[in-house]
């Protein structure tokens, strides 16, 4: 009678721990600042924390969790993003990518996203992969910044070119208002062709 006491008890405290550290985990995702889903092994989102409602404009969890698919989702098809998933749940292989998330595919007004994304696969106990972790990042403000900091290089770089060629064409006309100075001055039919010739090259 002891031993099937102390076994229960045993059970009842692996059942505790085992709960405690669902919880623990379930903190962790909530409150991490970065968006987050967990997905099964058919695209489907299982876990995901109050950040991803943010970035996505989702009204609900009751509404995401259990009910969206990765792979159909248009967007995340359009930027082969579903095929790197494929390839972590498939291979164990861990993407760290950016994606542009278009919303226009998820019939939703508002401008697209520029995301960086990381994905890593979840084992079990026996080494099979059961579930990946996907995180997000906006970084749309970041790119965009980029983005004009190239075009502004880009233009500092076209001033540069045209101010240089406007510096060698004034070069130029010096040449010749000094050649056609010196023919009206020059008396000399020598000096006159030498101009002549210069200001032709």
């Amino acid at each position: 009678l002891g031993g099937i006491i102390g076994l229960a008890l045993t059970k009842m405290q692996e059942h505790k721990s085992l709960i405690e550290s669902e919880k623990f985990l379930s903190s962790v995702i909530e409150q991490n600042a970065q968006s987050i889903w967990i997905i099964d092994k058919k695209g489907i989102v299982v876990k995901a924390n109050k950040e991803s409602l943010k970035l996505f404009s989702i009204n609900s969890l009751k509404y995401f969790e259990g009910k969206f698919n990765i792979f159909e989702d248009s967007s995340l098809k359009e930027s082969g993003f579903d095929k790197k998933i494929k390839d972590v749940l498939e291979n164990g292989k861990i993407i760290h990518t950016q994606i542009t998330y278009n919303f226009k595919n998820a019939g939703k007004i508002r401008p697209s996203l520029k995301l960086e994304v990381t994905a890593f696969p979840v084992k079990d106990a026996s080494g099979h992969i059961n579930n990946a972790v996907i995180m997000h990042r906006d970084i749309t403000e970041i790119f965009q910044l980029q983005e004009q900091l190239m075009q502004a290089h880009k233009m500092e770089a076209i001033g540069r070119l045209a101010g240089g060629i406007a510096h060698d064409f004034n070069n130029i006309l010096e040449i010749i208002s000094g050649h056609v100075d010196l023919i009206k001055i020059s008396k000399k039919p020598e000096t006159l062709n030498q101009s002549l010739d210069t200001i032709q090259k």
